[in-house]
């Protein structure tokens, strides 16, 4: 069976999955033919998202698009060219609610779903091109909770579903700081110098040499550690990929003894290989002591609460920022060239990994990775009842033309004490 929601204003008949309509009404409708406003990426203060009432954006036949997808292989040059377009149009018009999850990424999606056109990655486009426009949001019957259930792409170098990725990880250390005392906790950032025309590729491997001796020094004195790499493209026309990392002491260790170790050994690498030193940064993030029950007994998802203890705040803006997704990395990533490099080193290896007692599972930790707000967390969930409210665009479409209950909903996402992240300060944008 099919059912139909358009993807900016909402407009349901039936269920959130499937979405329809063709190239020539999305092309139509970017043009204004159609009535549409042909704006594209809304800017932060949301200034251009349009009022309820005026023209509906786009719709998207899921079920039709997973079927050329599949046979596009075996139809002619024509068609395959128009199906890429018609990819390309879906990722060009991002909704309110894709706006608000992507973030200012719309030329590097669409480069994207080029590529992966073009490699005949059919299926990893659509998903790509349409991740976030299933997103559904729901409510407890009493009016109390709210939680979104996700339809995403799943791939690595997907500026949300990256981050979700990053949302895995921080609930699971969060756990293990809510559960057990943790020794003095330090963030560290190792850099290495840019070159100019080297690829990628190259850049990670020169990169991970050094980091396989560095981590020998620090093994032994870390009771836990969390590392996640960062990408992005510097301005001189090279890669400039590092590491941060946040690291649990072991009982005793002085953490500018350490330090100092890490950083004469990091820079005598760093000569080695003919590049100029770079000095080690690092900051304490909290001193040894007691578990911290707030990072545990909720989920740590896209909009976390901000904690109430400082030391656990200042933890959790801190595991925020190593965990993010590429958002922020793929700002200067223009041309076909370099998102194909991009696209090629993020889809392949790991950029996030656990040591030490971290990686252990927590007790009573769940298998695979649940929407917002429906895992449990440390501390026992009652049953709850939960009422479907529609797909986001659908949500935030008849919050702003005022209908009470989408509003309230919105708000339980972004009020009480919610986190100054990008993604709340847009979703605020696009409230109004």
């Amino acid at each position: 069976m099919c059912h139909a929601v358009s993807c900016d204003t909402g407009r349901a008949d039936g269920d959130v999955g499937v979405l329809s309509a063709g190239r020539a009404r999305l092309e139509a409708e970017a043009a204004g033919s159609l009535g549409g406003s042909g704006a594209g990426l809304p800017p932060g203060d949301g200034s251009e998202f349009g009022e309820p009432g005026q023209a509906r954006a786009f719709v998207v036949d899921f079920a039709a698009l997973d079927l050329r997808c599949e046979h596009a292989a075996g139809a002619s040059d024509y068609e395959r060219r128009d199906l890429e377009e018609t990819l390309k149009a879906v990722a060009a018009r991002s909704s309110r609610w894709q706006w608000v999850i992507h973030g200012e990424t719309r030329l590097f999606r669409v480069a994207v779903v080029g590529i992966l056109c073009g490699e005949g990655k059919w299926s990893k486009a659509r998903r790509f091109a349409t991740c976030g426009l299933g997103d559904t949001g729901f409510m407890s019957r009493d009016g109390e909770r709210g939680k979104v259930k996700t339809v995403g792409c799943g791939l690595r170098f997907c500026p949300r579903c990256s981050r979700r990725g990053g949302v895995k990880m921080l609930r699971k250390v969060g756990k293990h700081l809510a559960m057990s005392p943790h020794g003095e906790l330090l963030h560290v950032v190792l850099t290495q110098g840019v070159r100019v025309g080297e690829s990628l590729a190259d850049c990670r491997k020169r990169f991970d040499a050094k980091w396989k001796k560095t981590w020998k020094w620090l093994t032994r004195s870390t009771a836990s550690a969390m590392a996640t790499y960062h990408v992005k493209w510097s301005q001189v026309g090279g890669w400039h990929y590092h590491l941060h990392l946040v690291l649990d002491l072991a009982d005793g260790v002085d953490a500018g003894l350490l330090l100092g170790t890490v950083d004469s050994g990091w820079n005598r690498l760093l000569e080695d290989e003919g590049s100029l030193r770079k000095p080690v940064f690092w900051r304490r993030v909290a001193p040894a002591g007691s578990a911290l029950p707030e990072l545990g007994a909720e989920r740590q998802g896209e909009f976390w609460t901000e904690a109430v203890d400082p030391v656990a705040q200042v933890l959790q803006y801190c595991l925020s920022d190593v965990l993010q997704g590429v958002e922020s990395w793929v700002e200067g990533v223009n041309g076909s060239s370099l998102v194909a490099e991009f696209l090629a080193v993020m889809g392949s290896g790991k950029l996030r990994r656990l040591y030490g007692n971290w990686r252990v599972k927590v007790e009573a930790e769940e298998e695979g990775d649940a929407d917002e707000s429906e895992k449990p967390g440390c501390q026992p969930v009652a049953q709850v009842e939960w009422v479907r409210l529609g797909s986001l665009d659908e949500v935030v479409r008849s919050a702003k033309a005022g209908v009470e209950l989408c509003g309230t909903f919105l708000q339980l996402l972004v009020s009480g004490r919610q986190n100054k992240g990008a993604l709340c300060r847009r979703l605020r944008a696009v409230l109004g």
